[in-house]
């Protein structure tokens, strides 16, 4: 049974796999051999934009799989050409509800901010699976084959490489030398990390969020780069290449990034390169399943307005419950000497709160050191014109 943090299912019935080698593919034959292999959880995460002309065949490809044990969470990016509503009719027609979870933006966000925000949803030994929204996997078994390789050669994450659509032409997947993984140089090694790309959650999640950031924002090309490149270095050989073709790129898409952002992408991907290493982990980190808190830490704004400050601060007090708020810092910044001396006297009122003062110059050092020394699992933000009338 798969379990997502904040959203959460029942798996299925678990089906039978049960298929047959007379005919099949070499790798089709293989799951075959391993029917009984227990299932790993595993959570497909499906970032989709514009893609009404081929989100069935997306899902369809998944929802069909000969394994029980998965999820989907299906991420329409804001899409204008009504992607989200028709995902979300189909998985009311084809009684989906348990297996898809449909997120619909309001904002468009990017294929990387969705899956940033898709895996911290995901228990840590969830198997992670990334598939784009005009892309389809090759066959019902390529669940079984990705479980196998978790199950049966310690991986901590997969990588692979595809069929193009139309066409069906592949090329042979590069071999990664072992120099390549013992010196940690993969950086300065050819792109051969592709789809189909899977790891296990809590991997992702020990990835630093600046090491995703460019310009203030989510990388919003050569995003795989961001992500795998960490991973595998952390990895090493744990990191392990599945020979098979499991996933359909899909060429025919008008909007591919190498049509669109070539330029783009080209810088990005020196970008991306040129960023400190990650260091190789012996072992799961010994934290890695264990009972998440959910800890939070409040950051409250307020400028020139104490008596706003005041008002916000009592309503938390008494209004906002939970035994995991580790606690509320006031970043103030006063006009004049006299709102310089409320905050003071709101400083002494508030104890429990920490209070930090600012200027237009010194807000934003002040706010990233803050945010580098947290150690919750969550901070909010909000300014002092909040007031809570109801308990939380």
């Amino acid at each position: 049974m798969v379990f997502l943090r904040k959203v959460m299912f029942h798996a299925s019935a678990v089906f039978a796999i049960t298929a047959s080698v007379c005919g099949a593919s070499a790798d089709q034959a293989v799951v075959a051999q391993d029917a009984m292999l227990p299932e790993k959880p595993i959570v497909v995460i499906i970032p989709s934009y514009n893609n009404s002309q081929w989100y069935q065949k997306n899902i369809d490809s998944i929802v069909t799989q000969k394994y029980g044990n998965f999820h989907v969470i299906y991420l329409d990016d804001c899409s204008p050409d009504g992607t989200g509503q028709l995902v979300e009719n189909y998985i009311k027609e084809r009684h989906l509800e348990n297996k898809v979870t449909l997120i619909r933006n309001t904002v468009r966000r990017g294929a990387l901010a969705n899956i940033y925000s898709a895996v911290h949803m995901c228990d840590d030994m969830t198997i992670i699976i990334t598939i784009d929204g005009d892309d389809w996997v090759k066959h019902e078994n390529v669940l079984a084959r990705v479980n196998q390789e978790y199950t049966h050669n310690g991986a901590w994450m997969t990588y692979g490489h595809y069929e193009c659509f139309p066409g069906g032409t592949s090329e042979p997947q590069k071999e990664m030398k072992p120099v390549i993984v013992n010196y940690n140089m993969f950086r300065e090694w050819d792109w051969i990390t592709s789809h189909l790309r899977t790891f296990y959650a809590w991997l992702f999640k020990k990835i630093k969020l600046e090491d995703f950031l460019f310009e203030g924002n989510f990388f919003d090309v050569t995003w795989d780069m961001a992500f795998m490149f960490p991973m595998l270095e952390m990895s090493g050989e744990q990191a392990k290449p599945i020979p098979d073709i499991l996933y359909v790129y899909n060429c025919a898409n008008p909007i591919n990034d190498f049509k669109i952002k070539l330029i783009r992408q080209i810088h990005c991907d020196k970008l991306i390169r040129s960023m400190s290493k990650y260091s190789r982990l012996k072992n799961v980190p010994a934290e890695v399943g264990a009972p998440i808190k959910n800890s939070a830490l409040g950051i409250i704004f307020s400028e020139g307005c104490p008596e706003k400050l005041e008002a916000c601060l009592s309503s938390l007090k008494t209004k906002l419950h939970g035994k995991n708020l580790e606690g509320l810092v006031a970043v103030y910044r006063a006009h004049d000497s006299g709102q310089e001396k409320q905050y003071r006297e709101l400083r002494a009122q508030f104890s429990s709160v920490s209070f930090l003062h600012t200027t237009a110059q010194t807000l934003k050092p002040l706010l990233c050191e803050l945010l580098k020394k947290v150690q919750t699992d969550y901070v909010f933000f909000a300014h002092d014109g909040l007031v809570l009338v109801d308990s939380v």
